[in-house]
């Protein structure tokens, strides 16, 4: 016969183990309720008011810029604009690599809203170096951003410039 159907009262380990087991229920149920809350649609980060946006990249590194991306608003910016009047030809910029130079048939009045003058070479915009492709793109790249860093080289300087879109 056992302590607890001698006495009529639980034994000390007993009560140890029981209060285990509901410890280990409970910490199951909290748990599992915030797993399934954090996948749903409308979980803690949408009530908190925080939205994670695709970037694809990983932080950039302290100091550096990011275009901002205006899609989300659902409005084109100027960026279209400039990307739609640059003129560009494949170039070297000497030990500093290979970019597209600006060619004279770009737009001047945008460009020199932008800081920007016929004869630089781009080397990348955030980050991303220019190819036949992007630069084929590049009116609806830049048309989704408020912001983009360019890096250049003017004179045989590289140089960076954070042109910003309306």
């Amino acid at each position: 016969m056992s302590r607890f159907e001698q006495s009529g009262k639980p034994t000390r380990s007993g009560a140890l183990r029981l209060a285990g087991l509901v410890l280990l229920a409970s910490t199951l149920l909290v748990g599992g309720y915030w797993l399934i809350d954090g996948l749903s649609s409308d979980g803690p980060a949408e009530r908190d008011g925080f939205v994670l946006l695709p970037g694809g990249q990983g932080p950039a590194a302290p100091g550096t810029v990011r275009a901002t991306d205006a899609a989300y608003t659902g409005r084109v910016t100027t960026g279209r604009d400039f990307a739609e009047t640059l003129a560009l030809a494949p170039a070297s910029a000497g030990r500093m690599g290979r970019g597209y130079v600006i060619t004279a048939d770009s737009n001047a009045g945008m460009l020199a809203g932008h800081k920007m003058r016929v004869g630089d070479v781009i080397l990348d915009m955030d980050g991303k170096p220019l190819d036949p492709a992007r630069i084929a793109a590049l009116g609806t790249e830049l048309g989704q951003f408020d912001a983009v860093e360019v890096t250049f080289v003017r004179q045989g300087q590289m140089r960076h410039r954070l042109l910003t879109f309306d």
